[in-house]
């Protein structure tokens, strides 16, 4: 069962990230450098998932489900969608990085191309073993615990939620990220998610890394751009890739709604920096793009989790532009934080939930195949219980 019922949840171990400046626009940027719509859009997303993981594993959501069918219903087959809003997030980060990295003006290397193209790849390399131990020590440590605490609950509680004793090809599965692709079912809920979001850092990664090192080996004569060649591809898979599932245990299938989060970054100017009629002119234009690969795609084909995860990429677009308004306009007068004179103690509560979600995502399946297994145990049939437990 933990095979089949995948797609559902998203590590995004980053967060949003405002450089400091010093003066008016540095205060403006907040005592805290987080975003902090974003957290709260990222805590909301990661209630969906865990609410998605309880309503689909263990007995408690078919006991409980009684008392409210169209909810347990809707978290069944909606729920997963929350996973879009992270991978647009994950596709923003990860522009704002390989931005930074790859696309800043480099000095041409006339006299010495290999010397460059080694810096090149070396940072590439960096990136990516930096992203996997990321990524890997939380993962190992969530794995770890659903192994442990399926082993203890087993003996006495029987269900398909429950996963059997790992082999050792399936466990160096896990450790390589490879275990949907291998076909080994999965030690604990939605870490598909983890490997995918490693293949598309992976692939944005070598893509930026190619198309530097092409334009570094011939400068003045290579066209190939990092950003342009991750559009074709998340093209490809929007309109194309996208429309098979049978591809969904690969990063092509996601692609898409990661280069969206992508074109977010590019749309819109950096909040805290000062842009010249060209950059503006650039930012509008890959606005444009993303409006108009969004439209095609639905029109290709309607797809809801598509229009989420198009909606969530418009929206980061306005929010950096809504924070870039307000740092202008705090040169004039200076004003605290939108959020944090909000002081809705529901909103920091879900900014605090999202700067943690991956944590979270990684962590819940094992209490929650834990409490699972008691309430089996002690109230098997009791729906008000049950709902309690969940």
């Amino acid at each position: 069962m933990l095979g089949q019922v995948r797609r559902t949840a998203s590590p995004v171990s980053h967060q949003l990230q405002i450089p400091e400046r010093q003066g008016v626009a540095g205060s403006i940027a907040s005592g805290s450098q987080r975003f902090i719509a974003v957290d709260v859009v990222k805590g909301a997303a990661c209630l969906l998932i865990v609410a998605h993981h309880l309503a689909v594993y263990g007995p408690m959501s078919d006991a409980a489900g009684v008392l409210a069918p169209q909810v347990f219903g809707w978290l069944y087959d909606y729920g997963r969608w929350a996973v879009q809003v992270f991978l647009v997030i994950g596709g923003y980060l990860a522009a704002a990085s390989l931005t930074s990295n790859f696309l800043q003006p480099q000095p041409q290397q006339h006299r010495h191309p290999p010397s460059g193209m080694s810096l090149v790849c070396a940072t590439a390399a960096a990136l990516v073993r930096r992203r996997y131990y990321r990524l890997m020590m939380p993962y190992g440590v969530a794995v770890v615990a659903s192994v442990l605490v399926a082993a203890i609950v087993r003996p006495w509680f029987s269900h398909p939620s429950v996963p059997d004793a790992p082999s050792l090809a399936q466990a160096l599965a896990h450790v390589a990220l490879l275990q949907d692709i291998l076909g080994f079912k999965a030690l604990s809920a939605g870490i598909w998610y983890i490997a995918i979001d490693f293949q598309l850092y992976a692939l944005s990664v070598l893509v930026f890394c190619t198309a530097t090192t092409a334009s570094r080996r011939w400068p003045g004569r290579s066209v190939l751009r990092g950003d342009c060649a991750m559009l074709a591809i998340g093209v490809a898979s929007l309109w194309a890739f996208n429309r098979h599932p049978a591809l969904d245990t690969s990063a092509f299938y996601f692609v898409g709604a990661y280069v969206l989060g992508m074109a977010a970054y590019w749309a819109a100017p950096h909040p805290l920096h000062n842009t010249n009629a060209v950059e503006k002119l650039v930012c509008r234009s890959w606005l444009g793009v993303l409006i108009a690969i969004g439209c095609i795609a639905l029109l290709i084909q309607f797809r809801g989790r598509v229009a989420l995860a198009w909606g969530v990429a418009l929206m980061l677009v306005a929010l950096r532009h809504g924070l870039r308004k307000r740092v202008v306009d705090a040169k004039c007068a200076p004003r605290p934080s939108l959020w944090k004179t909000s002081g809705r103690a529901g909103v920091r509560w879900l900014a605090a939930l999202g700067a943690m979600s991956y944590s979270v995502f990684l962590i819940h399946f094992p209490i929650c195949m834990l409490v699972n297994a008691v309430m089996a145990r002690l109230w098997p049939a009791d729906a008000g219980a049950n709902l309690l437990g969940l």
